[in-house]
């Protein structure tokens, strides 16, 4: 599986994401000390902000360390701004 972008740290209150290439749809891999309690809101949170980013297809592995819920979502649009190389409108952000 090829790595495509990584972005962040595993510093306290960072997260760290790498994108993978998959074939699978979107995947996301969490490995966060507060998983249990707060896992299904983040996964949650990034698929939706992939899906808004208009990705379908994208394995994401998360390293979490208490990273607030817009942490996360600024870290995968910079990963996949990134793996892109797009030109950022930031008023649609």
């Amino acid at each position: 599986m090829k790595e495509l972008s990584k972005t962040g740290s595993i510093d306290k209150s960072d997260v760290l994401i790498t994108l993978y290439e998959n074939e699978k749809g979107i995947e996301i891999e969490l490995n966060s000390p507060s998983a249990f309690q707060f896992g299904r809101t983040i996964k949650e949170g990034i698929k939706t902000t992939l899906n808004n980013l208009g990705v379908e297809k994208m394995k994401v592995k998360v390293e979490d360390n208490g990273a607030l819920d817009f942490t996360i979502k600024s870290r995968v649009e910079t990963a996949y701004f990134r793996y892109t190389q797009e030109k950022i409108d930031w008023r649609k952000l």
